[in-house]
């Protein structure tokens, strides 16, 4: 018989990593962006980090054409963050959490 087995959510990975980097629920946020082809993350992902000034991410996760990106809770780094995704073709969307 088969076994019934759980599967942890990328919301819930996302919370257990930033509790255990000590970072309260209304500390961060996870933003999400689509791309054209699955090497707009890769792009995205280099941008950030080669950017001056750099904005502020926990975490990247990229799936396909779509990169999530844990944030600070600030309306500046979030509107760096979302300029350079749409410098590198993405969109804004919402986060995969499941």
């Amino acid at each position: 018989m088969a076994k019934k087995t759980s599967k942890t959510g990328r919301g819930d990975e996302y919370r257990a990593i930033m509790t255990k980097d000590g970072f309260g629920p209304d500390e961060w946020r996870v933003l999400a962006f689509v791309f054209l082809s699955d090497m707009g993350p890769q792009y995205f992902h280099y941008e950030l980090m080669m950017a001056d000034p750099r904005p502020v991410y926990y975490l990247f996760d990229c799936f396909g054409e779509t990169a999530q990106v844990i944030v600070p809770n600030d309306p500046e780094n979030e509107r760096m963050c979302i300029q350079l995704a749409e410098s590198c073709g993405g969109s804004k969307t919402t986060p995969n959490l499941r």
